[in-house]
């Protein structure tokens, strides 16, 4: 294998490593938003039922 060749491996590597950190933080991000909003529902209802 050629210098070139290895480079342009590590470089691929490395671009697929940042795609997936990114779309391991997006999804984290939307896990995290549905989890807030979840709650700010259940803690609604929790006042309509307590009649507040």
């Amino acid at each position: 294998m050629n210098l070139n060749m290895a480079q342009s491996l590590v470089s691929d590597h490395i671009r697929e490593s940042r795609q997936q950190a990114t779309a391991a933080r997006r999804a984290g991000a939307v896990r995290h938003a549905v989890r807030k909003a979840g709650a700010l529902t259940a803690r609604r209802s929790h006042r309509l039922a307590q009649g507040a």
